[in-house]
């Protein structure tokens, strides 16, 4: 699956998988409904590290491993 555009279909053939891409579009009703829910606590974010912005190198080493369980945050001020 891939956010950012299509996928490599022949990269993905060549790992014996099927590639999909999917285009999002913000939409202020569903992320006031999904805030909600986080306010709430029932929904939680799976996060797995926190790192401050001047770390945003490692950050990106570790999300190109694909081996990250979660989201990587980076905190932009204190």
């Amino acid at each position: 699956m891939s956010l950012l555009g299509p996928p490599d279909e022949s990269k993905a053939a060549g790992l014996g998988v099927r590639g999909a891409g999917a285009f999002v579009q913000p939409n202020a009703e569903q992320l006031t409904a999904i805030a909600k829910l986080l306010d709430e606590g029932r929904i939680k974010p799976v996060v797995s590290q926190v790192l401050s912005l001047k770390e945003t190198a490692r950050a990106h080493d570790m999300s190109a491993t694909h081996h990250v369980r979660g989201k990587i945050v980076l905190k932009v001020s204190d």
